[in-house]
């Protein structure tokens, strides 16, 4: 039983650590980033810890896909189209405690 606990907690740890620094990369790895290179090219440089923001199918027919890199303070979002990236951007984070502060002053 102590072992199950203890390679538990060993794999949360690892996990928990490779996502912060996942996060703490992506400021940087943001930069090898180019427009037109495909979604495989782009996780190739990011990195696997993204998350499906949003996915759809335009008006004109083109697959649309938006990938999500959060950093410590921010998420990166990038749209593909057809699976190539046609645009990013930073979306800053506010922390949930100054969220709370700034909406009980209106």
């Amino acid at each position: 039983m102590k072992k199950i606990l203890l390679l538990l907690f060993v794999s949360v740890y690892l996990v928990g650590c490779s996502s912060y620094k996942d996060a703490m990369n992506a400021n940087s790895n943001i930069k090898k980033v180019e427009l037109g290179m495909t979604k495989n090219d782009v996780i190739h440089k990011m990195g696997k810890s993204y998350h499906r923001m949003e996915v759809y199918k335009d008006s004109h027919g083109t697959d649309v896909e938006v990938l999500g890199y959060p950093t410590v303070d921010a998420i990166y979002m990038l749209r593909f189209e057809n699976g190539e990236l046609v645009g990013f951007h930073k979306d800053l984070v506010l922390p949930a405690d100054k969220f709370l502060r700034e909406s009980s002053l209106e």
